[in-house]
Protein backbone atom coordinates (compact mmCIF):
# COMPACT_ATOMS: atom_id res chain seq x y z
CA UNK A 1 0.00 0.00 0.00
CA UNK A 2 1.32 3.58 -0.86
CA UNK A 3 -0.59 6.54 0.50
CA UNK A 4 -0.08 10.19 -1.28
CA UNK A 5 -1.21 12.94 0.42
CA UNK A 6 -0.42 16.83 0.83
CA UNK A 7 2.24 17.58 3.25
CA UNK A 8 0.16 20.30 5.44
CA UNK A 9 -2.23 16.73 6.23
CA UNK A 10 0.24 14.60 7.39
CA UNK A 11 -0.43 15.14 10.63
CA UNK A 12 -4.50 15.49 10.42
CA UNK A 13 -7.00 12.84 11.66
CA UNK A 14 -8.74 13.10 8.21
CA UNK A 15 -6.93 13.90 4.48
CA UNK A 16 -7.44 14.12 0.74
CA UNK A 17 -5.96 11.50 -0.38
CA UNK A 18 -4.66 8.89 -3.41
CA UNK A 19 -4.06 5.28 -1.93
CA UNK A 20 -2.41 2.56 -3.93
CA UNK A 21 -3.06 -1.04 -3.20
CA UNK A 22 -1.50 -4.04 -4.91
CA UNK A 23 -1.19 -7.92 -3.94
CA UNK A 24 1.75 -9.59 -2.74
CA UNK A 25 1.13 -12.28 -5.23
CA UNK A 26 -0.33 -10.83 -8.29
CA UNK A 27 -4.02 -12.94 -7.48
CA UNK A 28 -5.81 -9.29 -7.35
CA UNK A 29 -6.04 -6.20 -8.91
CA UNK A 30 -3.94 -3.17 -8.52
CA UNK A 31 -6.12 -0.23 -7.27
CA UNK A 32 -6.47 3.44 -7.04
CA UNK A 33 -8.57 4.93 -4.85
CA UNK A 34 -9.26 8.83 -4.46
CA UNK A 35 -11.37 10.59 -1.65
CA UNK A 36 -11.15 11.95 1.84
CA UNK A 37 -10.23 9.37 4.24
CA UNK A 38 -10.14 9.13 7.99
CA UNK A 39 -6.88 7.37 9.97
CA UNK A 40 -8.13 4.93 11.79
CA UNK A 41 -5.04 3.37 13.70
CA UNK A 42 -1.20 3.34 13.70
CA UNK A 43 -1.22 0.09 10.76
CA UNK A 44 -2.52 1.98 8.19
CA UNK A 45 -6.76 1.42 8.24
CA UNK A 46 -8.14 4.04 7.12
CA UNK A 47 -11.73 4.33 6.20
CA UNK A 48 -14.01 7.31 4.29
CA UNK A 49 -15.51 8.27 1.04
CA UNK A 50 -13.90 7.20 -2.02
CA UNK A 51 -14.54 9.33 -5.12
CA UNK A 52 -12.98 7.87 -7.58
CA UNK A 53 -11.75 4.43 -7.78
CA UNK A 54 -9.87 2.77 -10.61
CA UNK A 55 -8.74 -1.12 -11.06
CA UNK A 56 -6.23 -2.35 -13.37
CA UNK A 57 -5.81 -6.40 -13.45
CA UNK A 58 -2.70 -7.82 -13.12
CA UNK A 59 -0.69 -10.04 -15.89
CA UNK A 60 -0.66 -12.81 -13.43
CA UNK A 61 -4.51 -12.96 -12.23
CA UNK A 62 -5.07 -12.48 -16.38
CA UNK A 63 -2.84 -15.86 -16.80
CA UNK A 64 -4.93 -17.67 -14.08
CA UNK A 65 -8.55 -16.42 -15.64
CA UNK A 66 -7.88 -18.08 -18.83
CA UNK A 67 -6.55 -21.07 -17.58
CA UNK A 68 -10.54 -21.44 -16.26
CA UNK A 69 -13.10 -22.88 -17.99
CA UNK A 70 -16.15 -19.83 -18.14
CA UNK A 71 -18.71 -21.18 -15.67
CA UNK A 72 -22.03 -22.38 -17.55
CA UNK A 73 -25.79 -21.25 -16.02
CA UNK A 74 -27.76 -24.57 -16.01
CA UNK A 75 -31.78 -23.37 -15.27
Amino acid sequence: MIRLRHASQINGSEANEIILLNSHDGTSSYQMLAGMFRFVCQNGLACGDAIADVRVPTVDSLRIRSRQPPAVLQR
